[in-house]
């Protein structure tokens, strides 16, 4: 959605550059459910749309909330998955991306590089759209388009329900001081 800790403001200033060199691109801006108001942001990121001539349905489509339903079909339609955001709790939605096969473009911090490294997807600083740009332009070349997606996809076995279950019952074992049943390789 539009709103401060997203980065939507740099993220539109990147994608006027990118257009000055992909005038067809657009932007596809999903989400809004939110707990806070940010009509004071909203409203400057629709007048930034406008004054840097970004047509709001052509160019930049603001679908909202998009249900889980059709959330894999939006991701498919993608080039890239573009998410600079400067506050994160955990960053799922970059996993979505990476799960339907998207090279992903993220803010360089965490908690986004406490699982992504370079090789997995463009990292790039959050307050700087021209490099937000940059990294939008790169990952429309197929090679390094590619070379991120077929890396990325190595992090994805560590974020399965089975592997979390497996995860959080090693550590109430730790905690609790429960020596497990069998040897954890063990199926």
């Amino acid at each position: 959605g539009i709103e401060p800790r997203k980065n939507s403001i740099r993220l539109l200033q990147a994608f006027a550059e990118v257009r000055s060199r992909y005038p067809t691109a657009q932007l596809v801006m999903a989400g809004g459910a939110t707990l806070f108001d940010y009509q004071d942001y909203r409203d400057k990121f629709l007048a930034l749309a406008e004054e840097l001539k970004i047509e709001i349905g052509r160019s930049l489509i603001l679908p909202g909330v998009v249900v889980d339903s059709e959330l894999a079909a939006l991701y498919r339609l993608a080039d890239a998955f573009v998410f600079p955001s400067v506050k994160e709790g955990w960053g799922l939605v970059v996993l979505e991306a990476i799960a339907c096969g998207l090279p992903v473009i993220t803010a360089n911090q965490p908690p986004l590089t406490e699982f992504l490294s370079s090789h997995q997807a463009l990292l790039v600083d959050p307050d700087s759209p021209t490099a937000i740009a940059a990294a939008m332009c790169a990952v429309l070349q197929p090679d390094r388009s590619n070379a991120l997606i077929q890396h990325s996809q190595s992090i994805l076995p560590q974020y399965t329900w089975d592997a979390s279950a497996k995860l959080h019952v090693q550590h109430y074992q730790q905690r609790l001081g429960i020596q497990p049943l069998c040897h954890p390789n063990f199926k």
